[in-house]
């Protein structure tokens, strides 16, 4: 097993850490709204626990049974672009929502968040464990400590929606989403730079 200070040189290695605070933390934060915004929208409008379960199962159920055929057809289609393309989709059911949040909404947007988890959290692992520092690592050492900052990015998203709640809904989830967005646009264009970099020597 390599020693901590392996796994610190890891996680802060420049590829491996820009990957996490653009692409893995971000993505995990934005879906936060699933299991900590539904409950509490779901309180404040009387919704009993079973119609909140219920909600976020029709979430999960979304991601499960989609998940193999959406992820091979996107993914044999856009490659490391689908990951993309999930935050996309995540965006428009969270603007759907802050448009009009009605029940209705809501569930649209569970229904849009569902589809993207069900090839976003597969094709974002992938691109993750092709990184040479991941491969240097090995499979199972890396993905302990992906499973990890997913625990901090789950962590990190209550305190984010705490803050959407209290400054207001709408004008919370813009920033959150434009933050993100930006994050996102960073990697994209920073690893195209990358890769054709490495091209040209």
């Amino acid at each position: 097993e390599p020693r901590q200070g392996g796994m610190l040189k890891f996680i802060f290695s420049p590829s491996i850490l820009k990957y996490m605070l653009c692409i893995q933390v971000p993505y995990i934060i934005i879906n936060s709204f699933t299991y900590y915004y539904v409950p509490i929208y779901g309180s404040e409008h009387d919704l009993s626990e079973n119609s909140i379960r219920l909600l976020i199962i029709l979430c999960s159920l979304c991601s499960v049974y989609l998940s193999v055929s959406v992820t091979n057809y996107l993914t044999k289609r856009f490659g490391d672009k689908a990951m993309y393309l999930s935050t996309v989709i995540t965006f428009a059911g969270l603007l759907l929502f802050a448009w009009n949040m009605s029940l209705a909404s809501l569930i649209g947007a569970l229904l849009l968040i569902g589809l993207a988890n069900s090839f976003g959290s597969a094709t974002r692992i992938s691109r993750f464990l092709q990184m040479d520092a991941a491969a240097r690592c090995g499979e199972a050492n890396a993905m302990g400590v992906y499973d990890f900052v997913d625990n901090l990015g789950e962590s990190a998203g209550s305190i984010v929606f705490a803050s959407i709640i209290s400054v207001g809904f709408s004008t919370g989830i813009l920033t959150l989403l434009g933050c993100v967005g930006g994050l996102n646009i960073l990697y994209a264009l920073t690893e195209k730079g990358g890769r054709g970099a490495k091209r040209k020597e």
